[in-house]
């Protein structure tokens, strides 16, 4: 951030000074006291004048003052510190690949969660797909002690076929063979079970309405994925939220549950 400064020329400063330091030499040819102290005084001034027009030519030529330019950056960091106090958020990824390490963590604090809500557009690749995590929803299924509620685009609605097109730039089928294929694995590992257990995953689809965000929330902590229009789920931008009482973390705690309400059971 630059500051403001004087843009009276240094040349100006320079002359003033000179001018000073000429007075200060006439003064020097008339006798008196009071002459020799106004010769004195004057010839500091003018000096003075000239030695800080120089310094600050010098200063400037070097990149203004980095002390000043230091506080600056110290005051926005502090501000934005300030701004981000009580929201939850913990870390910001430019894409989700980069936020692989808390993935696997949401995956292994599964494995002793009370609860657990997935939402997204598919949520195939890094979830559904990966052995740990099919290993940890029937480790939680056969304790019974963990709520599993999972939410994905129905594969058949003209939504997903939308979002298809929006993010591919022409009609594919990609994303209703991503969701098919999550709701098969979902459906085959809750089937599996006897009556008893399979209540503590429930199914949902989308059919109806958009999906704007992915969320896989653990108990108190959330991954985030912002969707863009043109970027599929993994190349987008991903936050990490901890902290029931934090803002960020009621914040997409309602917006699972809105789409969740809107949702309906897959039963296929």
């Amino acid at each position: 951030m630059k500051t403001n400064r004087s843009d009276t020329p240094h040349w100006v400063f320079l002359l003033a000074g000179g001018g000073i330091i000429i007075i200060s030499v006439l003064a020097q040819l008339i006798e008196g006291t009071f002459w020799k102290i106004v010769a004195d005084v004057t010839l500091n001034f003018g000096l003075a004048i000239i030695a800080v027009s120089v310094i600050d030519w010098i200063w400037r030529q070097i990149g203004g003052d980095p002390l000043l330019n230091a506080i600056t950056e110290l005051k926005n960091s502090t501000t934005l510190l300030s701004d981000l106090h009580g929201t939850g958020l913990k870390r910001v990824f430019i894409n989700r690949s980069l936020a692989s390490d808390y993935r696997r963590l949401l995956i292994e604090k599964m494995n002793n969660a009370s609860e657990v809500d997935m939402l997204g557009i598919a949520l195939r690749s890094g979830w559904a797909s990966t052995t740990e995590f099919q290993e940890a929803l029937k480790s939680r299924l056969i304790n019974g002690k963990t709520r599993f509620r999972i939410c994905v685009f129905d594969p058949d609605a003209e939504v997903t076929k939308q979002r298809s097109f929006e993010e591919d730039g022409k009609p594919t089928q990609r994303i209703a063979e991503s969701a098919s294929s999550t709701l098969r694995i979902l459906s085959s590992i809750k089937n599996g079970f006897p009556k008893q257990n399979r209540t503590n995953l429930e199914i949902k689809v989308v059919a109806e309405t958009g999906i704007y965000c992915s969320i896989v929330r653990v108990d108190e902590l959330m991954l985030v994925t912002q969707y863009v229009l043109h970027l599929s789920g993994g190349n987008s931008e991903t936050y990490i939220i901890e902290g029931r009482d934090s803002n960020y973390y009621k914040l997409f705690l309602e917006e699972f549950n809105a789409v969740w309400n809107r949702a309906v059971n897959w039963a296929k």
